[in-house]
Protein backbone atom coordinates (compact mmCIF):
# COMPACT_ATOMS: atom_id res chain seq x y z
CA UNK A 1 0.00 0.00 0.00
CA UNK A 2 0.84 3.61 -0.90
CA UNK A 3 1.93 5.67 2.42
CA UNK A 4 2.85 9.34 1.94
CA UNK A 5 4.81 11.55 4.41
CA UNK A 6 5.28 15.19 4.00
CA UNK A 7 9.18 16.10 3.77
CA UNK A 8 9.86 19.32 6.43
CA UNK A 9 13.08 20.59 4.92
CA UNK A 10 11.52 20.32 1.46
CA UNK A 11 7.79 19.93 1.60
CA UNK A 12 7.86 17.12 -0.77
CA UNK A 13 6.01 14.02 -0.40
CA UNK A 14 7.91 10.62 0.03
CA UNK A 15 6.96 8.02 -1.64
CA UNK A 16 6.37 4.39 -0.27
CA UNK A 17 5.49 0.76 -2.34
CA UNK A 18 2.90 1.20 -4.67
CA UNK A 19 0.20 -0.85 -5.37
CA UNK A 20 -0.05 -2.14 -8.83
CA UNK A 21 -3.90 -1.01 -9.24
CA UNK A 22 -4.43 2.53 -8.59
CA UNK A 23 -2.90 5.43 -6.86
CA UNK A 24 -3.03 6.67 -3.36
CA UNK A 25 -3.40 10.76 -2.67
CA UNK A 26 -1.06 12.25 -0.54
CA UNK A 27 -2.30 13.88 2.97
CA UNK A 28 -2.20 16.84 2.02
CA UNK A 29 -0.73 18.28 -1.45
CA UNK A 30 2.25 20.28 -1.11
CA UNK A 31 3.91 22.36 -4.32
CA UNK A 32 5.99 20.52 -6.16
CA UNK A 33 10.13 21.30 -6.26
CA UNK A 34 11.65 23.21 -9.72
CA UNK A 35 12.50 21.33 -12.68
CA UNK A 36 14.40 23.55 -14.27
CA UNK A 37 16.26 20.60 -16.55
CA UNK A 38 16.69 19.80 -20.68
CA UNK A 39 15.12 17.20 -22.81
CA UNK A 40 16.57 15.06 -25.42
CA UNK A 41 16.33 18.33 -27.93
CA UNK A 42 17.82 20.53 -25.28
CA UNK A 43 14.43 22.56 -24.99
CA UNK A 44 14.33 23.83 -20.94
CA UNK A 45 11.43 22.45 -18.87
CA UNK A 46 10.43 24.22 -15.65
CA UNK A 47 7.28 23.57 -13.73
CA UNK A 48 5.37 26.92 -14.33
CA UNK A 49 5.58 25.64 -17.82
CA UNK A 50 2.67 23.26 -17.02
CA UNK A 51 0.46 25.01 -15.17
CA UNK A 52 -3.01 24.60 -15.33
CA UNK A 53 -2.11 21.14 -16.30
CA UNK A 54 -1.91 17.52 -14.31
CA UNK A 55 1.46 16.71 -14.64
CA UNK A 56 3.22 13.67 -14.03
CA UNK A 57 7.11 13.72 -13.32
CA UNK A 58 8.58 10.22 -13.84
CA UNK A 59 12.03 9.39 -12.95
CA UNK A 60 13.96 6.69 -14.08
CA UNK A 61 17.52 5.45 -15.26
CA UNK A 62 18.79 3.13 -17.83
CA UNK A 63 20.05 0.48 -15.66
CA UNK A 64 16.97 -0.34 -14.31
CA UNK A 65 14.65 -2.95 -14.91
CA UNK A 66 11.37 -1.92 -13.24
CA UNK A 67 11.58 1.75 -15.61
CA UNK A 68 12.49 -0.08 -18.34
CA UNK A 69 8.62 -2.09 -17.65
CA UNK A 70 6.90 0.83 -16.58
CA UNK A 71 8.06 3.24 -19.26
CA UNK A 72 5.45 2.22 -21.87
CA UNK A 73 2.64 2.42 -20.10
CA UNK A 74 3.59 6.19 -19.60
CA UNK A 75 3.85 5.98 -23.15
CA UNK A 76 0.75 5.07 -23.81
CA UNK A 77 -0.60 7.05 -21.39
CA UNK A 78 0.84 9.98 -22.98
CA UNK A 79 -0.56 9.14 -26.11
CA UNK A 80 -4.37 8.58 -24.58
CA UNK A 81 -4.67 11.87 -22.34
CA UNK A 82 -5.96 14.99 -23.68
CA UNK A 83 -2.56 17.58 -24.23
CA UNK A 84 -4.20 20.56 -23.25
CA UNK A 85 -4.94 19.08 -19.20
CA UNK A 86 -2.40 16.59 -18.89
CA UNK A 87 1.54 16.57 -19.28
CA UNK A 88 3.64 13.58 -18.81
CA UNK A 89 7.52 13.96 -18.17
CA UNK A 90 10.10 11.36 -18.36
CA UNK A 91 12.96 12.36 -16.74
CA UNK A 92 16.19 10.69 -16.75
CA UNK A 93 18.33 10.56 -13.43
CA UNK A 94 22.48 10.47 -14.43
CA UNK A 95 22.66 8.54 -17.87
CA UNK A 96 24.49 10.03 -20.67
CA UNK A 97 23.16 10.76 -24.04
CA UNK A 98 24.56 7.36 -25.67
CA UNK A 99 23.01 5.25 -22.75
CA UNK A 100 19.86 6.82 -22.56
CA UNK A 101 19.73 6.34 -26.37
CA UNK A 102 20.39 2.47 -26.20
CA UNK A 103 17.52 2.15 -23.32
CA UNK A 104 15.11 4.05 -25.77
CA UNK A 105 15.98 1.78 -28.65
CA UNK A 106 14.73 -0.94 -26.49
CA UNK A 107 10.97 0.39 -25.19
CA UNK A 108 8.10 2.43 -26.52
CA UNK A 109 8.57 5.63 -25.42
CA UNK A 110 6.72 7.59 -28.37
CA UNK A 111 5.20 10.68 -27.62
CA UNK A 112 7.23 10.93 -23.88
CA UNK A 113 8.68 13.84 -23.57
CA UNK A 114 12.65 12.91 -22.43
CA UNK A 115 14.64 14.84 -19.92
CA UNK A 116 18.16 14.11 -18.84
CA UNK A 117 19.56 15.10 -15.70
CA UNK A 118 22.98 13.55 -16.17
CA UNK A 119 23.97 15.37 -12.51
CA UNK A 120 21.21 13.72 -10.91
CA UNK A 121 20.57 17.13 -9.48
CA UNK A 122 16.89 16.73 -8.61
CA UNK A 123 17.47 13.18 -6.81
CA UNK A 124 17.65 15.54 -3.68
CA UNK A 125 14.91 17.93 -3.94
CA UNK A 126 12.17 15.57 -5.73
CA UNK A 127 13.54 12.36 -2.56
CA UNK A 128 14.14 10.06 -5.21
CA UNK A 129 15.27 7.28 -3.02
CA UNK A 130 15.39 4.78 -5.46
CA UNK A 131 13.59 4.07 -9.44
CA UNK A 132 11.29 4.41 -10.65
CA UNK A 133 9.99 7.27 -8.69
CA UNK A 134 6.87 9.58 -10.41
CA UNK A 135 4.68 12.40 -8.98
CA UNK A 136 1.62 13.37 -9.47
CA UNK A 137 1.17 17.54 -9.93
CA UNK A 138 -2.50 18.81 -9.73
CA UNK A 139 -3.42 22.08 -12.27
CA UNK A 140 -1.86 24.20 -9.37
CA UNK A 141 1.67 22.58 -9.26
CA UNK A 142 0.81 20.58 -6.37
CA UNK A 143 1.96 16.77 -5.53
CA UNK A 144 -1.21 15.02 -4.72
CA UNK A 145 0.40 11.75 -5.92
CA UNK A 146 3.63 9.61 -5.23
CA UNK A 147 4.32 6.54 -6.12
CA UNK A 148 7.71 4.22 -5.33
CA UNK A 149 8.16 1.47 -7.91
CA UNK A 150 6.55 0.63 -11.31
CA UNK A 151 3.13 0.97 -12.43
CA UNK A 152 0.75 0.32 -14.98
CA UNK A 153 0.05 4.14 -15.85
CA UNK A 154 -2.58 3.20 -18.43
CA UNK A 155 -4.40 0.73 -16.42
CA UNK A 156 -8.48 1.82 -16.18
CA UNK A 157 -7.97 2.70 -11.96
CA UNK A 158 -5.07 4.94 -12.48
CA UNK A 159 -6.18 6.63 -15.88
CA UNK A 160 -9.88 7.47 -14.19
CA UNK A 161 -7.87 8.82 -10.86
CA UNK A 162 -5.80 11.14 -13.38
CA UNK A 163 -8.98 12.22 -15.30
CA UNK A 164 -10.75 12.90 -12.23
CA UNK A 165 -7.98 15.08 -10.88
CA UNK A 166 -7.44 16.55 -14.43
CA UNK A 167 -11.49 17.27 -14.29
CA UNK A 168 -11.62 19.70 -11.04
Amino acid sequence: MLRLAAAAACHLAIPRPATATALVPAPSPLAGPELDIPDLAGNLHRLADYQGKVLVVAFWAAWCPPCRKEMPSLARLSRSLPADRFAILAVNLGDGPERIGNFLDRVDHSGLPILTDQASKLASAWHVRGLPVSYVLDPAGQVTYAVMGSLEWDSPAVRAQLLDLGAS
